[in-house]
């Protein structure tokens, strides 16, 4: 834990869940871990692009 300080350690692990489990998830996760809400998913008009992504 010493290097989280210095170094960025990145954002973790990601979930995604609908709006209206978030409370629900955030609960559930909490007593295991750190755990909060980075962001939202909105509908749009754009389009999302993968680079670089892995092929599994």
């Amino acid at each position: 834990m010493v290097l989280c300080p210095t170094f960025n350690c990145g954002v973790g692990m990601i979930m995604v869940v609908g709006k209206e489990y978030k409370d629900q998830a955030i609960k559930h996760i909490m007593p295991c871990c750190d755990c909060y809400e980075i962001g939202r998913i909105i509908a749009g008009s754009r389009k999302v692009v993968f680079k670089n992504h892995f092929s599994w």
